[in-house]
């Protein structure tokens, strides 16, 4: 689409103006890059080269449902820093010292040594090749900001939000949750206090916090971390399998999928065997690739039946169940 407006007014040299075009353009799609490109036309203007720009406009919004694990996104430092870090939608503002930064298990390492901080493994996959968000403590910014991406629950009655974390460090400090909704933002929505684990194997907690307060709106969620006053690197928090549902429509079950299916072998050619719990049969499962695109989708007829990825490409995949927030990582060799 091409959209043409005239400007009569007069524009300095380094001036700038606001034009507001007569025609809206339409940029509803969530999840949706936009490119955009726009450029002037002038009478008598033989040179070209600076008349033009060019750039992607993203609408990031997601739906109710919005499951985030983190395991498509890239950890470019291995914990150095989050400049190198990719996290798609979400935005970690600190970007130096004492930040929100990504992880990633399978190719960094397991994390942190017992004794001590944070935690060994990541929740999604909890086999030491998994991937989630900690706070890198060894800086000197005073807080840590880690912010989502829109969420629409304009046409909800109900909010819940659903995460695990994992607060184990001799000098801990506090995380809190902030709500963005009409404008403003909703300092201390809920807070897990202090140091929670006793050491960096102990098993990650779920916190579940009711938002039915922001039902009818569309809302981001920070997770703010003040940097402790004793902190001397010992204060590695983490979190992982952020859910956003509504609770009347969307069950959060968090249990372990291992505890109701059996995908094996994995890893394989891509011919998998599936054996479930009665409990599933009837549910819809979806595989992802890295990067969140859907690879299959189909009902689950029988106990025991069978998963064909032979013509997919060689790599790693996630198998999610309906109605389950976790995901289990699947490898095609």
């Amino acid at each position: 689409m091409v959209v043409t407006d005239t400007i009569t007014t007069t524009i300095l040299p380094n001036d700038t103006m606001v034009l507001n075009f007569n025609q809206l353009f339409n940029f509803i799609t969530p999840n949706t890059n936009y490119r955009m490109k726009a450029w002037t036309s002038i009478a008598g203007d033989t040179i070209y080269s600076n008349d033009t720009i060019i750039n992607t406009i993203r609408n990031s919004m997601r739906l109710p449902g919005y499951f985030e694990n983190f395991e498509s996104y890239i950890d470019g430092s291995c914990g150095v820093s989050n400049w190198e870090d990719s996290i798609g939608d979400w935005s970690s503002f600190s970007r130096a010292g004492y930040a929100w930064a990504l992880h990633d298990n399978g190719v960094c390492g397991s994390y942190s040594m017992v004794g001590a901080t944070g935690p060994r493994y990541d929740h999604t996959l909890g086999n030491g090749t998994g991937t989630f968000m900690f706070v890198q403590s060894s800086g000197n910014s005073p807080k840590a900001n880690l912010v989502s991406p829109c969420i629409d629950f304009s046409l909800d009655s109900a909010v819940e939000l659903s995460f695990w974390y994992h607060k184990f460090g001799a000098n801990m400090g506090d995380l809190f949750v902030d709500v963005f909704a009409n404008g403003i933002w909703n300092m201390n929505v809920d807070s897990v206090i202090g140091q929670t684990h006793l050491s960096s194997i102990s098993p990650w907690l779920n916190k579940v916090i009711g938002l039915n307060q922001f039902a009818g709106e569309i809302i981001q969620v920070r997770f703010r971390s003040p940097q402790s006053s004793n902190n001397n690197g010992l204060s590695n928090m983490a979190i992982d399998d952020v859910h956003f549902y509504n609770p009347l429509t969307v069950g959060a079950k968090e249990i372990s999928i291992q505890e109701v299916f059996n995908l094996y072998p994995n890893p394989n050619n891509g011919n998998f065997n599936l054996n479930v719990s009665n409990e599933l049969v009837g549910k819809q499962y979806q595989v992802f690739d890295v990067k969140g695109g859907l690879v299959k989708q189909a009902r689950i007829d029988a106990p025991n039946s069978q998963i064909e990825l032979s013509n997919a490409e060689k790599g790693v995949y996630f198998i999610k169940i309906e109605g389950y927030a976790k995901a289990e990582r699947i490898v095609v060799l």
